[in-house]
């Protein structure tokens, strides 16, 4: 298998793996965790596919606690919670090898499917971006943004009680029309 990535960076001829790990979880201590249908990176940091863990029905929630106070977790769907650690924006599991006795004693959790996985499976697209309709999209000027002022910055609370439009191009002239009309008075200056 090829793993690609951003700007079509690819990790060839990587082999799929069933694998498994030593993870401390936040509510029943240590476990060992198993991921079938897994790229196998032979060597350092590896990237878990949370669409991959989200399909096998776990929930996976990596946005930082400081945004989310539900985030930094995944949820098993045995009841197990894996504590995420958001490190320079990024989420990491922290696991290491297990030992033989860690793998004979403690529970062992399954995070992805024995089947062959398949990414596609979670494709979708909202309709309003769709490629088979482009044209189709929703009004966005009558959205509400809860503040007091519309989608193009006006504020639409308040009652406008004068307005002024500049008339010449003299600078000093512009200013005192335009103070002339705010005030209601008659310009001074007539061309």
């Amino acid at each position: 298998m090829n793993i690609e990535g951003i700007d079509h960076h690819q990790v060839t001829h990587v082999p799929i793996v069933t694998c498994g790990a030593y993870v401390l979880t936040n509510n029943y201590g240590p476990i060992i965790v198993i991921f079938h249908q897994f790229a196998g990176l032979s060597r350092g940091p590896t990237i878990i596919s949370a669409a991959q863990v989200e399909a096998f029905g776990n929930r996976v929630n990596d946005r930082s606690v400081r945004v989310d106070v539900q985030g930094q977790r995944i949820n098993t769907n045995d009841g197990f919670e894996l504590p995420l650690h958001v490190r320079h924006g990024l989420p990491y599991l922290d696991m290491r090898p297990y030992t033989d006795k860690e793998f004979d004693s403690l529970p062992h959790v399954v995070l992805t499917s024995d089947v062959d996985w398949d990414p596609s499976t979670m494709d979708h697209e909202f309709p309003t971006f769709s490629h088979d309709n482009p044209e189709q999209f929703f009004d966005a000027t009558s959205y509400d943004n809860g503040t007091n002022f519309d989608v193009f910055g006006n504020y639409i609370k308040g009652t406008v009680i004068a307005s002024a439009r500049l008339l010449q191009d003299d600078p000093i002239l512009q200013d005192t029309v335009l103070l002339d009309h705010i005030l209601g008075r008659g310009s001074r200056f007539r061309s």
